[in-house]
């Protein structure tokens, strides 16, 4: 069993690296931090790392002011883990500390994960990360405080859209079930995720909303962000996120989509469907992945480049499966 050879190798670790996904969301963040506060309790040194910033709108997690960027010492250290990593490009700037270190593991659920770790504990009929780090703490016979059940309930809540995704199971909803039990305030916690919305937030919405297409007799519905339009409200990044359900909601839509331009210039594509559209497919065209619902991907083409070619992807996979 993976599991047990996980936590055997934690065991005889001292000093241990987590690293969280680029574009950190609330399952990689979450999972991360319950390991460290777990394997901290057991007295482990871990460092959590991520290449890029964590979003303001994860800031209230448990150490998330201590997940940092790599730093050169970092590739000294042995037994690193990657936590709601698909491969390893989602590992940004930590890549070369998990290729110098002498054990590693990747703990995920994602249908595209490519099993490129020494320890591969992947489940894709888990909804979250967060419960396959659930479960490898209970193996470890650790108690889950507090601080620890607030991150894992994050990373399920976020990645199951608050329970409303098609990922959520029985399994789900009993570990939920437990960690409300371990004094999570789901009250507190989902007012600091999903029912506070900064001013400038809310004016991106407003941009983003006015923005939206649609086409395929109204089966595809697609919003765009650019930069310029950040700059105009002075949103970031984590601005956008959940932009795309705007898109994916309407009631004609099969499949919803966002188009964010980069501070790079690139374009990163957000894909959702609601039920017959295997979107994952339509990204790992481009090199991307996920989840047969959700997925995403990132293109090196102009706003109007990369709109032109997923649309013509996705129609034609819509097209032969009739939809």
């Amino acid at each position: 069993m993976i599991a047990s050879d996980v936590v055997r190798l934690l065991k005889t670790s001292h000093k241990i690296a987590l690293i969280s996904h680029i574009m950190p969301d609330g399952d990689t963040l979450g999972s991360s931090l319950a390991l460290a506060l777990t394997l901290r309790q057991k007295g482990k040194e871990v460092v959590c790392l991520c290449s890029d910033p964590i979003p303001k709108s994860y800031a209230f997690l448990p150490g998330a002011d201590v997940i940092r960027r790599p730093i050169h010492s970092d590739a000294d250290i042995t037994t690193v883990l990657a936590i709601d990593c698909s491969d390893r490009e989602r590992l940004g700037d930590c890549n070369n500390i998990f290729s110098k270190a002498t054990y590693t593991v990747n703990i995920d659920h994602h249908i595209s994960n490519t099993s490129y770790a020494h320890y591969n504990m992947v489940d894709t009929t888990a909804a979250a990360t967060a419960e396959l780090i659930y479960q490898l703490i209970r193996l470890t016979g650790a108690n889950i405080e507090k601080q620890v059940a607030t991150c894992l309930y994050t990373g399920i809540v976020t990645d199951t859209g608050r329970f409303s995704y098609d990922n959520t199971t029985s399994v789900t909803h009993e570990i939920a079930g437990d960690l409300i039990n371990c004094g999570v305030d789901t009250n507190w916690l989902n007012d600091e995720l999903f029912n506070k919305r900064s001013l400038q937030r809310t004016r991106l919405l407003a941009k983003a909303l006015d923005t939206i297409q649609v086409c395929g007799g109204g089966s595809i519905a697609f919003i765009k962000v650019d930069m310029a339009m950040l700059r105009a409200v002075g949103a970031d990044d984590a601005d956008c996120d959940g932009l795309v359900n705007y898109a994916r909601d309407i009631d004609t839509a099969e499949v919803g989509l966002l188009f964010k331009e980069m501070d790079n210039g690139r374009i990163k594509v957000s894909l959702r469907s609601k039920n017959h559209v295997d979107v994952n497919a339509i990204a790992a065209k481009f090199n991307g992945g996920g989840h047969k619902k959700a997925s995403g991907c990132t293109i090196a083409a102009s706003m109007d480049e990369a709109i032109e070619m997923v649309l013509k992807e996705l129609e034609s996979i819509m097209k032969a499966a009739e939809v």
